[in-house]
């Protein structure tokens, strides 16, 4: 159940085209070029490592409520979307991107940006409840029918 050639060049095969992803294997093998004192400490500090992460799956919820009880929804999704930017930068930058070029879009760059495009939206339409009011149903469906005529004449 390879995702790969068997010379290992990470070429994917042909039933590669109904998968959403492609796992690069070799980004999994050790570097034998790393010295022996590197590898002691980072196996000393793995611990720490585990326990950071931990506490950070279990902080940053509330950390995230208390942003936005303090700040408003200007706080909550400012440190929301600020995350997934992290997050994204952080998966380029340790080469894990590469798993997720056939998922969605086939760039990270582009998911982001309409995920921060459906937060935006998402925040309008909450803004839009307090704000609109009576007059935020048709606006919507207003708004949905320009999308779908656009949509239509451009086929």
């Amino acid at each position: 159940m390879s995702a790969t050639m068997p010379d290992g060049e990470g070429k994917p095969d042909d039933d590669d085209e109904s998968r959403l992803w492609h796992v690069d294997p070799s980004m999994y093998n050790p570097n034998p070029s790393r010295h022996h004192y590197l590898s002691d400490l980072a196996h000393r500090l793995k611990p720490i490592g585990v326990f950071g992460v931990v506490s950070v799956l279990f902080i940053y919820p509330l950390l995230l409520i208390y942003m936005g009880l303090t700040y408003g929804w200007v706080g909550f999704w400012g440190s929301f979307v600020g995350s997934v930017f992290v997050i994204g930068i952080t998966l380029r930058g340790l080469g894990y991107n590469r798993n997720f070029q056939k998922a969605g879009t086939g760039s990270l760059g582009k998911g982001l940006v309409y995920l921060t495009l459906g937060f935006a939206a998402a925040a309008a339409v909450y803004q839009g409840l307090f704000t609109l009011k009576e007059w935020l149903v048709p606006v919507i469906l207003v708004l949905l029918i320009a999308g779908l005529a656009f949509r239509l004449t451009r086929n």
